[in-house]
């Protein structure tokens, strides 16, 4: 089967699918890119009108991004091994609902504590305890992670399910669930065997359809010259993905900006429009760049350059200062706008600047969005993760 970004076909409903049958040659796949010629970028739609979007629904279908680490666990100075963080971490952190006890076809982490004196038993008599879900995976591995305010070691089986359940909606397709498991899988993985602590999120309520996803492809890894790849996700990319040289600084040779065209076709964050008063936006700008502005606001805010296709890289202020596009999202704006990618235009009678918006968080890695629009049209997950992580195997 030949797999095309160019050809927009309509999105099925995900379907309960079969669990396939594994055999031992698939114990180690080699990721190749599936084959396709990506449209390249047109710089002349730059400025196109977004398409009318509900964004209620657009944050209900869009889970979230990365939700990654805490940057000041990683000590070391070598780009590869670089802790990245994802700043976005509000969106998942903020607006997360309490949990629904009642919520059907869910399965509840329950956490075990350990009996009194189990720690003086052998090691290898210590009962399994933490947060716990029950599977045939369950005490294969210990993950130590981050997570609930604090840092703990956990079944790496149940720790996988409680990131995905947080991270994707479980009506995403399974195969765009499976990659997902595999890219916590890897981002855990990547960090204990570099002696770091990454830092996650998670849902201790697990819906069947991620539990499915995750039973299918456990202790699967993303490698990248036979060591285990630092496996980011992000909520949606642009039309692009970005590179991790330009959000991090770090130069990772399979976390580099991919076309991705399908964007525009289907994911619910493209083209998200939101505005600004002239006197809004003075505020923001004189606190966080510490200047006093001109008269003229259709002068406050200029972009010269751009990163990997839309994602804003040089700005200028009022000419008097210059900006990183992705320090003026997070910093300046303080994440109001839903990524580094966008679009800005003043009108002067009404006094409102506005800003149009591409994806969803940092843009680097795997994309959700993306991963579930790719799953619905036919993608296997290898497929999948081959086309956000380059040149990696899994193993």
């Amino acid at each position: 089967m030949q797999y095309s970004f160019l050809t927009p076909k309509a999105i099925p409903q995900p379907e309960a699918e079969a669990e396939p049958e594994k055999t031992e040659a698939e114990t180690e796949i080699q990721l190749e890119k599936p084959d396709f010629e990506p449209a390249s970028f047109d710089e002349s739609e730059q400025g196109k009108e977004a398409k009318p979007e509900d964004k209620s629904e657009a944050k209900a279908e869009d889970k979230s991004e990365d939700k990654s680490d805490d940057k000041a666990e990683d000590k070391s100075e070598d780009a590869s091994d670089k802790d990245f963080e994802d700043e976005d971490s509000e969106q998942s952190a903020a607006e997360e609902e309490e949990e629904d006890e009642d919520e059907p076809n869910t399965i509840k982490a329950e956490k075990i504590e350990p009996a009194e004196g189990a720690e003086d038993a052998p090691a290898e008599e210590q009962p399994i305890c933490g947060w716990l879900i029950p599977s045939a995976h369950t005490g294969e591995e210990i993950f130590t992670a981050r997570f609930d305010g604090e840092v703990q070691q956990c079944d790496a089986y149940t720790l996988v399910c409680m990131i995905c359940a947080t991270e994707m909606s479980p009506s995403f397709s399974q195969e765009a669930l499976k990659a997902q498991a595999i890219a916590a899988y890897s981002y855990l993985k990547y960090h204990n065997v570099n002696g770091l602590i990454p830092s996650v999120l998670v849902k201790h309520r697990v819906h069947e359809a991620t539990i499915a996803a995750v039973d299918a492809v456990f202790g699967q890894c993303v490698y990248y010259n036979d060591q285990v790849a630092q496996t980011v996700y992000t909520a949606s990319s642009a039309g692009t993905t970005a590179s991790a040289v330009n959000v991090w600084g770090g130069n990772v040779p399979y976390l580099v900006s991919v076309e991705t065209p399908i964007d525009e076709l289907y994911d619910p964050n493209w083209g998200i429009e939101v505005e600004f008063t002239a006197g809004e936006m003075k505020t923001l700008i004189e606190k966080y760049c510490g200047i006093t502005l001109s008269d003229t606001p259709e002068n406050w805010i200029r972009i010269d350059s751009y990163h990997d296709g839309r994602y804003v890289d040089d700005m200028t202020i009022d000419g008097q200062v210059t900006i990183k596009g992705q320090r003026f999202r997070e910093g300046l704006m303080h994440y109001a706008l839903k990524s580094w990618a966008f679009d800005v235009s003043y009108d002067a009678e009404s006094g409102i600047f506005k800003f149009t918006t591409y994806g969803y968080g940092h843009g680097v890695g795997l994309s959700q969005n993306g991963a579930n629009i790719l799953g619905r049209q036919g993608y296997t997950y290898d497929q999948i993760l081959a086309t956000y992580f380059p040149n990696t195997v899994i193993k």
